[in-house]
């Protein structure tokens, strides 16, 4: 709890510095503390989040040349990680800011859907049904350099 009231000081500090040094944003001392006061009461709501459970699938590697096949990078991959995302993402971002949540949504019979709840038992709270006619939304990125190359997949 101790790290939650970390980070949502340091969301504070930062979306306070970033609003100052913006010029056209109103950055007197009354927005200031609005924006402040209206974090601070974000930590006392509780939140229910409706929406598409989606497993970000992050395929790591390194880019030497462009395919002469088609303008597409060739990637050496190296590694994958996942993430939940979608609306799961919405709802961390929520739990990062102190608020209570309870994302609800569908995922599908499927190794993604298995993955999926796995990354999200953690979680205190998950609403989550299973279908067998349904199958779980993945979406995969490829970042490389500064650049990144995405594609939504959708089985």
């Amino acid at each position: 709890m101790k790290q939650l009231e970390h980070v949502s000081e340091r969301i504070s500090e930062r979306i306070s510095d970033s609003i100052s040094r913006r010029r056209h944003l109103p950055s007197g001392p009354g927005q200031k503390r609005r924006l402040l006061e209206l974090i601070e009461r974000f930590k006392s709501a509780r939140m229910l989040v409706i929406g598409d459970f989606i497993l970000d699938r992050f395929v790591w590697g390194s880019v030497d040349r462009i395919s002469p096949e088609a303008p597409v990078p060739v990637v050496h991959v190296r590694g994958e990680s996942y993430m939940p995302g979608g609306s799961l993402n919405v709802a961390h971002n929520i739990r990062t800011l102190g608020g209570a949540v309870d994302p609800c949504g569908v995922v599908g019979r499927d190794r993604e859907g298995r993955m999926l709840l796995k990354l999200m038992r953690r979680e205190e709270s998950l609403y989550a049904k299973c279908s067998s006619i349904l199958e779980t939304i993945q979406y995969g990125r490829l970042p490389w350099g500064r650049r990144k190359a995405c594609s939504a997949i959708a089985k």
